[in-house]
């Protein structure tokens, strides 16, 4: 992947590489974005994030989030709704990235309803970066 990244043409206006969880390792997106684009996927529950400095698992994260959190919104993406967490920060490999953390809206906490994507693009909103993803 990374060689065809190198490949790839320098896109002329901002431009996304949208792919599932076998593609958002730091080496494949860190080629993508040396080649001005920016990486929406999805991710795997077992990546490691560092909310407030602390080492731990996106699966671990996720069961300590309310939907009364201020970070939780109800989003709706592709007619289906989700409750979304979103995280800013550091991951293995990632020095800044988005990570949501989603459940679908009936079934909150139920650990194989868990969905987590990555955007490299910080400045796009929750809704921005899941309308993306779903044109994968």
């Amino acid at each position: 992947m990374q060689e065809i990244a190198d490949e790839l043409p320098v896109p002329p206006v901002i431009s996304y590489f949208l792919c599932d969880s076998w593609y958002t390792c730091g080496s494949i997106m860190d080629a993508f974005i040396k080649k001005g684009f920016y990486t929406i996927g999805a991710l795997k529950t077992n990546q490691i994030l560092y909310p407030h400095g602390i080492k731990q698992k996106l699966s671990e994260l996720a069961l300590h989030i309310r939907k009364t959190d201020a970070a939780v919104s109800l989003v709706t993406a592709h007619s289906r709704k989700y409750y979304v967490y979103r995280y800013e920060g550091n991951l293995n490999g990632i020095e800044n990235a988005v990570v949501l953390i989603t459940y679908s809206k009936d079934a909150f906490h139920t650990p194989k309803a868990l969905r987590a994507f990555i955007s490299t693009d910080v400045s796009l909103s929750t809704q921005e970066i899941l309308d993306k993803y779903v044109e994968r």
